[in-house]
Order: structure tokens, then C-alpha cells, then sequence
């Protein structure tokens, strides 16, 4: 009996993992049924509302884990959203984004057996990372970095626009003298995954780092998220205004604004609009620095 393909889309805060999957629901949902698994860290669930704004269809069906990470808070919301999916009356692929909080050393074994119970094929951990902002250093030297980069089977450089070619040329260098090696490195641009990534096969078990490299997880920083009554229109130039406060790591917003319907990113230092569909609210979550002095409310 075919079992159906699991895939982990993973990597840090604002590397692009929602982009990734939505181009590919973009390009396969009309031959494919594929339910979307998203874990946001906040309890907006700001990701599975992207997603259903920009691949709706009768062939994608979106599941969202919210308010914690699925590799601890969120565990049984997890094992009880793969359930749903498990019993959906059609399904070809899974896709799971976690939060890019989340730490692949404690989730990766977790998905593994859960995989085995609801009768997925466990496919090859792909992450995502910007090639400016990790280099070989942080990889080497901060945990957080080190274990996500130990558990991706399939390494890739996204945002490779914004980046030079001295970092790409560094994190070919690094990845691929990764040991045990990846199954592929690659760069890419804009969330750009290759098809041939999602047919490849698993074909080796990472084992644990050592115990120097284990760890908890990490201390979260101050979040928050807020939804509006869809009617509710915001200036576009007073939240880009607010999205240039020092202390923000991440904010990711759906808004009814006086441009019409915006996406709104901050990302890699970097203020990023683009027009999305209409949504039934506006929402959005953010990731601050403690003590960053951020008034949602002067919107």
C-alpha cells in the first residue's frame, strides 16, 4: 500500500517557509490533494490564513497548530492535527511548516513515530536559511543553528537575491563539507523549490548531537498578535512606520489598507508589501525584543 509523502518545511523566522509552500501548492494543488499543517508561534494563525487567502481550492486542505511550538507546547495540538489529515477521504502529500522558533532536535523524532502511526511516508527534513544572516560562525557556535542544521536532510540558501555571492560562496562551502553530508545543497530565490525535491527518498537516520549540542528550548522573546474586523482599513504609511521601531524580529500581517489588501513582512531588516486576495479579518503577529516599545494600537 502507497503511503502518502510527509514533508517538514523548516528554518528561522522570516526565511520564507510560507512562500515555499504556498509556490507549491500553486503549481501542484490541481493534480494533487494536499493538506498544509502550520504552526504559528502566536495564537493568531497568521500563516494558515496566507495560505488560505492565496491557494484556496477543493484540493488543499489547511490545518493550524497555534499559540506555541509544536515541539513542546503544542505537541498533542499537533498529533491531533495529522489525525485529522490521516482520516481525510483524499490525500496524495503532507506538508508541515513548523514555527521558526521551533527545535528540530525535539520535533524530528517526534514526527518520525507520528508519521509511522498515521501511515505517512517520512520524507527528507528541507530547510531554509538566509546565507547573509547564518553563516558559518552562528552554525558553528550558537545551538539553535546547529541543530537545525544537523537534522535538514536538504539544505537550501532562499533569499539568494538579497545575498552576495561571497556569502553563497561560504554557505556552499560550509554545507558541503556538512558531515554526515546532506542530501542536497542548493540556492534558490523567492521560495523557488525544485519539483525533484519532494520525490526524494529518505535514505539515512541523523543521529542525535552530542550531549555538548543538546539543549532546551530556547527563551522565547516577547510576542503578540491581533485580529480587526475586516472592514477596518489601516494607512500603509503609518504601518510601515511603526514596522521601522527598533526591537522588532518579526512581524508578518494580513491588512485591509487604503492600497487595498497587503501582505506586510518584516523580515531580514527588511520591510517587504506585496497584494494578496481579500481576507475575512485583517491580523497580524509579531516577535519583539524585551522591553521594545511597540503600540499596535497606535494604528
Amino acid at each position: 500500500m502507497k503511503k502518502n509523502p510527509c514533508h517538514l518545511i523548516a528554518g528561522p523566522l522570516g526565511v520564507g517557509k510560507t512562500t515555499a509552500i504556498l509556490n507549491y501548492l500553486k503549481a501542484n494543488a490541481a493534480r494533487e490533494f494536499i493538506a498544509v499543517l502550520t504552526n504559528d508561534f502566536g495564537a493568531v494563525g497568521l500563516d494558515n490564513a496566507i495560505l488560505g487567502s492565496e491557494a484556496r481550492g477543493d484540493h488543499v486542505k489547511l490545518v493550524n497548530v497555534p499559540g506555541g511550538c509544536i515541539c513542546c507546547t503544542s505537541f498533542q495540538s499537533l498529533e491531533f492535527g495529522l489525525e485529522q489529515i490521516a482520516a481525510l477521504p483524499r490525500l496524495d502529500r503532507v506538508i508541515i511548516e513548523p514555527s521558526g522558533l521551533t527545535m528540530l532536535h525535539q520535533l524530528c523524532p517526534t514526527l518520525e513515530k507520528l508519521c509511522v502511526r498515521f501511515g505517512f511516508e517520512w520524507m527528507p527534513v528541507i530547510v531554509l536559511i538566509d546565507p547573509v544572516r547564518v553563516r558559518k560562525v552562528q552554525v558553528e557556535n550558537m545551538p539553535y543553528f546547529t541543530q537545525m542544521i544537523h537534522h535538514a536532510d536538504i539544505l537550501v540558501a532562499n533569499r539568494c537575491d538579497r545575498s552576495t555571492p561571497e556569502a553563497i560562496a561560504q554557505f556552499m562551502e560550509w554545507a558541503g563539507a556538512w558531515n554526515p553530508p546532506k542530501l542536497r545543497v542548493l540556492t534558490t530565490s523567492f521560495g523557488q523549490l525544485p519539483p525533484e525535491l519532494f520525490e526524494i527518498k529518505k535514505t539515512n537516520c541523523i543521529e542525535p548531537l552530542p550531549a555538548t549540542h543538546q539543549h532546551k528550548h530556547r527563551d522565547h522573546p516577547v510576542s503578540g498578535g491581533r485580529i480587526w474586523d475586516a472592514n477596518t482599513v489601516f494607512s500603509s504609511e503609518h504601518l510601515t512606520a511603526l514596522l521601522r521601531t527598533d526591537g522588532i524580529q518579526r512581524f508578518k500581517g494580513i491588512f485591509n489598507t487604503d492600497r487595498g489588501w497587503q501582505l506586510i513582512e518584516w523580515a531580514s531588516g527588511e520591510i517587504h508589501m506585496r497584494p494578496v486576495v481579500p481576507a475575512d479579518s485583517s491580523r497580524a503577529e509579531w516577535i519583539l525584543d524585551p522591553g521594545t516599545p511597540f503600540d499596535i494600537d497606535s494604528l
